[in-house]
């Protein structure tokens, strides 16, 4: 059987056209086409490549749509509305753009977002941009301890409510790290309750930003000489920079900075290079919160410019936690401060304390 030749002329008995598209040249089952002369073809009439001479029965009947003047559809003045079937090349597309595609489909393009850390030392300064999560020390437990690592925890003065992400209990006393779900970050002397433990306790000092340790959760355990994916319990966020670094917590509480080339959020699952996960360097996976803890790190190196920037998929506002430091010639205090991700990206200054 002769293959289409792709975008080659076409005639059938009644007519001639152009073949825009075809959905396979070796086994054509759809043709796009724009009539030039006589009549659209009808079912069971052979269409044959004026170039391939290739040939293919119709069948059904032909779906006709209408053509747009101009040719690409129309605009708003800030955004395309395309004309049946145009494409247009990612680099210069925008988020308010709409494409129709060969199915008929409207197609909006993503909302490509970049956040970028500023005022570095390239060379010097190590940057580090996580979800944003807040840490305290505890005391005075009280209820039904001891607190549970994954449960929601429940404040007042003032109201708020957050997932218990890290947990150090020293006795009636420690540090926890949350990830705020409602409500206000709480203050020295907020009270605390655990929605599944039902233990109590009370803030003691300032509740600071940080990191997000347990952003998502290992459900495949990583103890192999040559790793190459790491599980998740939970699907990546939308926003997940199609490559970057991931940190895995180790089973000696270590957190293991990783980099990962792609991601599945089907299969819920970072492609990493192969990685020895030997003992001590193995890292347990479990079902619902029993997996070690993961975040992704969406900026986490050696500063190679002035500025570091990611770029995800906007759906949501993303809190962030910064922390810039440079111990190296021109040494300072660690910078650290929050951020978001809106719809417009965002940005974050590094201030530059001197610690020499």
């Amino acid at each position: 059987m002769t293959d289409f030749s792709t975008t080659e002329a076409v005639t059938w008995s009644g007519g001639t056209g152009q073949m825009l598209a075809v959905n396979d040249v070796n086994t054509a089952t759809k043709m796009w086409i724009q009539i030039k002369t006589g009549v659209a073809p009808t079912d069971n009439q052979t269409i044959t490549g004026a170039t391939s001479g290739a040939s293919a029965l119709m069948n059904v009947t032909i779906t006709e749509r209408t053509l747009s003047f101009p040719f690409i559809g129309a605009s708003t003045g800030s955004a395309i509305i395309s004309a049946y079937g145009v494409g247009i090349e990612t680099d210069d597309l925008t988020a308010s753009d709409k494409l129709t595609d060969l199915t008929n489909t409207l197609r909006v393009p993503p909302n490509n977002v970049t956040f970028t850390v500023s005022g570095l030392v390239s060379g010097e300064d190590r940057v580090l941009v996580a979800p944003l999560g807040r840490e305290f020390a505890w005391d005075t437990e009280g209820g039904t301890p001891p607190f549970q690592r994954g449960e929601n925890l429940s404040f007042t003065s003032p109201t708020g409510t957050a997932y218990l992400s890290f947990l150090r209990d020293d006795g009636t006393t420690g540090r926890m790290q949350i990830r705020m779900l409602t409500g206000t970050v709480p203050t020295d002397n907020s009270t605390i309750t655990g929605g599944t433990s039902g233990a109590t306790a009370i803030v003691n000092g300032a509740v600071v930003a940080s990191e997000d340790p347990r952003q998502l959760k290992l459900l495949t355990s990583l103890i192999g000489a040559a790793e190459t994916a790491v599980v998740c319990v939970d699907a990546m966020p939308t926003d997940t920079p199609t490559t970057g670094t991931i940190r895995i917590q180790l089973d000696t509480g270590i957190y293991r900075n990783v980099a990962y080339t792609s991601y599945n959020t089907g299969t819920k699952t970072f492609t990493i290079g192969s990685t020895s996960f030997i003992d001590p360097n193995d890292a347990t996976g479990g079902a619902a919160e029993a997996g070690n803890s993961i975040f992704i790190a969406y900026i986490d190196k050696l500063a190679a410019a002035t500025s570091e920037a990611f770029t995800g998929v906007y759906l949501a506002d993303r809190s962030l936690f910064i922390r810039v430091r440079d111990g190296a010639s021109t040494p300072i205090k660690t910078f650290e401060t929050t951020g978001t991700l809106g719809s417009a990206g965002g940005s974050a200054t590094a201030i530059r304390t001197s610690d020499a």
